[in-house]
């Protein structure tokens, strides 16, 4: 069964929630390929737009070998690069 528009824009909805939310700390607990990733990348930018300082960022993710890891680090890297233009 594909997945409709309609279930599509609910995970969004969630996913950025959890990237805005006002909490100091934000547990994200979901299965393979919901967003985890890119709700991490937009929690991070979010924050160094509420300019809290990088060094008071901290991402801990598990397990830490997995490739959308490091591949969520590049693209936070590289977007904040490009916001900064």
């Amino acid at each position: 069964m594909p997945i409709t528009p309609a279930q599509v824009q609910a995970a969004k909805a969630i996913q950025d929630a959890a990237a805005h939310d006002q909490h100091q700390q934000v547990r994200l607990v979901a299965g393979p390929g919901t967003g985890k990733s890119f709700a991490i990348e937009e929690r991070v930018c979010w924050l160094l737009s509420q300019r809290v300082a990088p060094r008071g960022i901290a991402v801990v993710s598990s397990p830490a070998h997995h490739p959308s890891i490091s591949a969520t680090g590049y693209r936070v890297t590289v977007r904040i690069k490009i916001n900064l233009v």
